[in-house]
């Protein structure tokens, strides 16, 4: 079953650090303990699946 879990932070950076950061799915584990892994099955774009 799919799940989807809503999170909120206020932090004091840029819009394009941040950006930089979570644009970058297969670093997510090191600042997210709830991700283990991440594969995609293409390049981050809408409609990418993984």
């Amino acid at each position: 079953m799919a799940r989807t879990t809503t999170y909120t932070q206020f932090i004091a950076v840029s819009t394009e650090l941040v950006w930089a950061v979570v644009a970058d799915p297969t670093r997510w584990p090191e600042w997210n303990p709830g991700v283990i892994s991440v594969r995609l099955h293409g390049p981050v774009a809408v409609g990418t699946t993984g």
